[in-house]
């Protein structure tokens, strides 16, 4: 289900043991609850608990929005929004969604196809220069459409281990497009067998290009457009980009188990200034459950696009839970874990982050937010 940092132990240990000490930059008592929906679950009680249990046992802070058909909707939060204050997790406190933002990114080129702006099976030479492409293995034989299902062989930017040190060593240097793209024109391309027999490998690099793309298209940041297509006509306020502000007012602190010996660690500048269009997106748990719904609604882009999107896996996974089928996506920042996942067969769609992440994908660190996911997803089967 992890798709996002895979980062060698050996390198992990080598690079925390020389990094700067991050200093705690977040300012979350500056936030005011916002109006969520009326909880009416059938299973109310039973969903608070597991919240509490789980945060009982190590996740410092939780949220999670469930609306099910059969048993109704569920808002509800657990835990503290920052350990050192000590200051209870509320419904107005956001998290750093990672790469939930590849959703918002496809979803804009849903748009921009239906409109006749983008071709998505243009290759992407006819649209970026070769200055940018120059170097980055199989760029001059890809479309748009193979970037946004992963299946462009092109290398992620995250298996440099240069791109990890300076992560690690640095927090809170800004890493340019440039700079990330320049971490994968150092690695070879995914063969293609490979994508043949898993049908995707997973590319960061695939939604840096995609960023590139729109703007070149559009001629606006791409926060921008999706502040205008998506965010305002939703009514999202709890949402921004890491790339607009850093550390916004009101997000919640992010904590990770570094060498897997059960000890949080507060890790605010790892994940502050290393992504744009594939990971900055910050949010609350309302606004993702609103823009996830309207997207699967039809209310951003027709039906037609939306049976596209999802037949394609263009911005979303494919998975299978406790034998249910879902389509969503999975956020993994070093601080902060996320889910977003709808299940037609059940009518149900879950929403659920913390403010605990993990760095590489063996550790166990977040197996108890995995968990509580799929307890989550138990009580409705």
């Amino acid at each position: 289900m992890k798709n996002n940092i895979l980062i060698p132990m050996s390198i992990i240990c080598l690079a925390i043991a020389c990094k700067k000490e991050p200093e705690a930059l977040t300012n979350v008592n500056t936030c005011e609850p916002v109006g969520v929906m009326v909880t009416n679950h059938s299973q109310q009680m039973e969903l608070q608990n597991l919240l509490d249990q789980y945060v009982a046992h190590g996740i410092p802070g939780v949220t999670a929005v469930v609306h099910s058909t059969a048993d109704g909707f569920f808002f509800g939060t657990s835990g503290v929004a920052d350990l050192a204050s000590y200051t209870p997790l509320s419904s107005c406190h956001t998290f750093r969604v990672a790469s939930l933002t590849k959703t918002f990114m496809a979803t804009a080129f849903m748009q921009l196809a239906e409109s006749g702006k983008i071709n998505l099976e243009a290759q992407i030479s006819t649209v970026l220069s070769a200055g940018i492409l120059d170097g980055l293995e199989k760029a001059n034989e890809t479309t748009i459409s193979e970037l946004l299902n992963h299946t462009s062989g092109i290398p992620n930017y995250d298996d440099n281990g240069r791109f990890v040190a300076s992560v690690l060593n640095e927090p809170g240097k800004t890493l340019t497009v440039e700079d990330r793209l320049d971490f994968a024109k150092k690695l070879e391309g995914t063969p293609d067998r490979v994508i043949e027999k898993y049908g995707q490998a997973y590319s960061n690099t695939n939604y840096v290009l995609l960023e590139l793309i729109l703007e070149k298209v559009i001629g606006v940041p791409y926060e921008s457009y999706l502040k205008e297509n998506i965010i305002q006509p939703l009514g999202l306020t709890s949402t921004t980009f890491s790339t607009i502000k850093a550390f916004p007012d009101g997000l919640c602190s992010g904590y990770c188990d570094l060498y897997d010996n059960g000890k949080l660690r507060e890790v605010n500048l790892f994940d502050a200034r290393r992504w744009s269009g594939e990971a900055s997106a910050i949010a609350n748990g309302m606004d993702i459950y609103t823009f996830f719904n309207a997207l699967m609604s039809g209310h951003l882009t027709s039906s037609f696009m939306v049976d596209s999107m999802i037949h394609n896996r263009y911005g979303v996974l494919h998975e299978t839970f406790e034998g249910v089928k879902g389509i969503g996506h999975d956020g993994e920042a070093i601080g902060y874990s996320s889910e977003m996942w709808h299940f037609p067969e059940k009518e149900l769609m879950i929403v659920l982050m913390a403010t605990k992440g993990r760095i590489d994908s063996d550790q166990s660190s977040i197996q108890d937010f995995e968990k509580l996911f799929v307890d989550i997803l138990k009580l409705h089967l």
